[in-house]
């Protein structure tokens, strides 16, 4: 099994009315690479996605529109890692990633946005 690093960058709006740290948390806490307090398993698990799933944008995007006080995703970009190695075979959707059945997907934590 070879590790595969993702790079997940994009901007987002924020409703009125909404704590932008909060919102910030919860899109950190859904896209996360764990498990949240509740038990749900955050998008990036390793239980949730497994080896040889594929990362498409249409997914993430899904994930960011149902956390309350995201009004808009402005722009999402969705790619493997400049540190990853391995050959990168097309996907159905420009911006999806594509994961060979002996790879596992997880969030390139070097690249990842701080809190």
């Amino acid at each position: 099994m070879d590790l595969v690093s993702i790079d997940l960058t994009g901007s987002i709006v924020v409703s009125p009315g909404y704590d932008k740290d909060k919102v910030k948390d919860a899109i950190y806490a859904a896209l996360g690479t764990g498990v949240n307090g509740d038990g749900t398993l955050q998008f990036f698990s390793f239980d949730r996605l497994g080896i040889g799933v594929s990362i498409h944008k249409k997914d993430i995007y899904r994930v960011l529109e149902n956390i309350p006080g995201v009004k808009l995703v402005e722009s999402l970009e969705l790619a493997r890692s400049s540190s990853s190695d391995g050959f990168i075979k097309p996907s159905s959707c420009p911006g999806d990633v594509w994961i060979n059945n002996w790879e596992l997907p997880r969030l390139d934590a070097a690249n990842a946005p701080s809190k």
